[in-house]
């Protein structure tokens, strides 16, 4: 999941189990244990979607 937000940039969450051939549960596990080592973050946007982003917001 790293080296595709890595390689194409910021996804929605719901985008990235078909971008990782993940399954929806492995991308929420993947996504969260990411954001607490904080490797990615996550934004939610107006549409109440959230992008995952790779990095800290400072």
């Amino acid at each position: 999941m790293l080296n595709v937000l890595q390689d194409v940039g910021s996804f929605t969450l719901d985008a990235l189990p078909a971008l990782c051939e993940m399954s929806w549960a492995q991308v929420f596990l993947a996504v969260d244990r990411l954001s607490r080592s904080r490797q990615v973050t996550l934004h939610r946007t107006h549409s109440f979607e959230y992008v995952v982003s790779i990095g800290t917001v400072a």
